[in-house]
């Protein structure tokens, strides 16, 4: 982070945000479409699935946003092609049809464009992980199979569930400063 550390306050409450978000869309589906509940997960499970889901996304983050943007933005010196070169890096490191890939590349520049406006990885380890913990947890305790053939559909709605979360956090931030994004002092609210 520019702000001289990790700021664990900015991660929970972008995390608290991103679980509403994600969680009110993920219930919604199920009521639309219906759910079939078969648990996979016992308590050693569940919590095993949390802390490497954690462990891998925080490392995704660290290693496209932090480690390979922050680099080419010294490099470049101009954000918009660090933010895309990490997104199509960030898009490569992930094994899905071309309709996930497209699912994982707007992933990749919203997390990048997160990052940079945010001045560190918090907001955007906090929706990369909240939405992964989500994916994993929908499919271990519904029928559901994870697979790397994702529907157009699919992508759509990851696309579109990435961009709810992103939003709340931003109007959220916006409306009662939660958070403590940056700001533009300039203009008069």
């Amino acid at each position: 982070s520019s702000r001289g550390g990790w700021n664990w306050e900015i991660f929970v409450k972008s995390s608290v945000i991103a679980l509403i978000a994600y969680g009110i869309i993920t219930l919604v589906e199920f009521l639309i479409f219906g759910v079939e509940f078969d648990n996979k997960f016992t308590i050693l499970t569940l919590l095993a699935m949390i802390i490497v889901t954690l462990f891998q996304s925080f490392a995704e983050e660290l290693m496209c946003r932090g480690f390979l943007m922050q680099t080419l933005g010294s490099w470049f010196r101009i954000p918009v092609v660090a933010i895309i070169l990490q997104a199509l890096f960030f898009t490569v490191i992930h094994s899905y049809n071309i309709m996930g890939l497209v699912d994982v590349l707007f992933s990749g520049l919203c997390y990048g464009v997160i990052a940079w406006y945010c001045d560190g990885l918090e907001v955007s380890s906090a929706l990369h992980s909240v939405h992964n913990i989500i994916v994993f947890l929908t499919a271990g305790l519904t029928a559901t199979e994870l697979s790397n053939n994702i529907t157009f559909e699919g992508s759509l709605e990851g696309i579109l569930i990435s961009l709810a979360a992103i939003a709340a956090i931003f109007l959220i931030d916006r409306k009662y400063n939660w958070i403590g994004l940056k700001r533009d002092n300039s203009v008069s609210e």
